[in-house]
């Protein structure tokens, strides 16, 4: 049933927004950063 799929990819979906999440995190660290340096 829609349950039992959505209980299994659940946790890939989760999975998937947290490195989202991480990634767009590093990226605007990094060019903060840069900016930072830039001036």
């Amino acid at each position: 049933s829609l349950a039992t799929t959505g209980a299994q990819f659940t946790p890939y979906a989760v999975a998937a927004g947290v490195l989202a999440a991480a990634g767009a995190g590093i990226l605007l660290l990094t060019r903060r950063r840069r900016a930072l340096g830039r001036h």
